[in-house]
């Protein structure tokens, strides 16, 4: 029998890339394809149905799906028993896991009830409460106490995650923010928020939704490919899902003003974006031009003086590439900038 593990283990390693650059697409898709393998060891399926949490927790905002992939872990490693079984090597990550699932359930609860729920399951593999999840069950238990509404936990925590926090320091976890807000939406009927609250999350979660665009824009800037023709599904993908939760729950929110503002700020966002790639199209137009001018003028020397040198042909050569390269980052960057519109 073949022992396929390395490729298996290659697969969940290039999910993680994935995730790490904010190419969201490319993660669910290679995911899925990798989780309907039926002999799919269970070590490696937990850690392709973590990385899915992660991803629709802080990078592709879904309240609701990043609910679903903690309960799909949870459930997984309960069921099957898979941390005591697996060996020692991975028995660790799994129990980190286990803990990350619980604290995605209590960051994404919907009632004081589910978060004392997953804040007591978390001791299945951890003995004690780090000093975090301790500082947060306090929190929890003293806005029980005085009586608060459980949405009031959830908008408090979604601004600490994108604003600066009680402790003074700067947060930009725009992502969660975004799928708490998002949450808040789409599970109104059982979180009841007043209206205020409603036109809040709709108002806050079209501007993180915004923000995690540019985060990812910057983040492929500093890899040096924020052009990559597949980078675009990535940025539809964000853009997309936060216009379809902010129509679908329109009448929820019971105040067209604020929806409408919300939408033309996720245009606006998706304008800008298209009118960056179109400046950048041009400039790469403007190289193309050049480098092939370029190529054209060392040919026209060395056909006019008849002097056919090494260095020149080589160097009209490396123009010339060059000139096509620009010539067809030009080319998709203008195609893509007409998508965004």
């Amino acid at each position: 029998m073949v022992d396929n593990s390395n490729s298996w283990e290659q697969k969940c390693i290039q999910i993680e890339r994935f995730v790490h650059n904010y190419q969201i697409t490319e993660a669910i898709e290679l995911a899925n394809e990798t989780l309907a393998i039926v002999f799919l060891p269970p070590e490696i399926r937990a850690g392709i149905i973590h990385l899915m949490m992660c991803l629709y927790a802080d990078i592709a905002p879904d309240g609701t799906k990043a609910r679903e992939k903690a309960v799909e872990l949870l459930t997984f490693l309960d069921k099957n028993n898979v941390i005591e079984k697996v060996s020692s090597q991975w028995r660790k990550r799994l129990e980190e896991m286990y803990v990350a699932a619980c604290d995605v359930m209590c960051d994404f609860a919907l009632s004081y009830q589910e978060f004392e729920e997953y804040s007591v399951k978390v001791k299945t593999v951890q003995n004690t409460h780090t000093v975090e999840q301790k500082n947060n069950i306090q929190q929890i238990e003293d806005m029980k106490k005085q009586g608060y509404p459980w949405t009031i936990n959830m908008i408090q925590l979604a601004d600490n995650c994108a604003g600066v926090t009680e402790f003074g320091k700067s947060s930009t976890m725009f992502g969660k923010a975004a799928a708490i807000y998002g949450l808040i939406l789409t599970e109104s009927r059982t979180l009841r928020p007043s209206r205020e609250e409603m036109q809040h999350a709709a108002y806050n979660y079209a501007i993180y939704s915004g923000n995690v665009v540019e985060m990812a824009l910057q983040h492929w800037k500093r890899m040096s490919t924020p052009t990559h023709s597949n980078h675009f599904r990535n940025y539809h993908y964000i853009f997309d899902h936060a216009k379809k939760i902010l129509e679908e729950n329109r009448k929820n929110v019971g105040n067209d003003e604020i929806v409408d503002k919300g939408l033309a700020l996720l245009e606006k966002r998706s304008r800008d974006l298209a009118n960056g790639i179109k400046k950048t199209a041009r400039l790469f137009t403007l190289m193309t031009i050049l480098s092939a001018g370029g190529a054209a003028t060392v040919w026209y020397l060395m056909i006019s003086e008849n002097q056919w040198g090494t260095g020149k042909i080589l160097l009209s050569l490396i123009l010339l590439l060059f000139a096509l390269s620009t010539y067809r980052n030009s080319r998709m960057l203008r195609k893509s900038s007409r998508t965004m519109r």
